[in-house]
């Protein structure tokens, strides 16, 4: 499982966002969400790199937990 933090994930828009972000990246099979603590948690044969990309173009830039 990886696990970021996404600093600019600060509500429920955001958090849907994030989720439509990362859902469609090849091999993520589950996503999620502490919205209180700004953790996202993906689960499935995903590179950490594919995912954080993801993230940044969806404009939430993590830092790798």
């Amino acid at each position: 499982m990886l696990e970021f933090t996404v600093p600019k994930m600060t509500c429920g828009a955001c958090e849907k966002r994030v989720r439509k972000a990362l859902e469609a990246v090849e091999g993520v099979e589950g996503v999620s969400v502490d919205l209180s603590r700004h953790k996202v948690g993906i689960s499935g044969p995903v590179a950490s790199a594919g995912a954080a990309a993801a993230l940044a173009q969806a404009g939430y830039p993590p830092l790798e937990a």
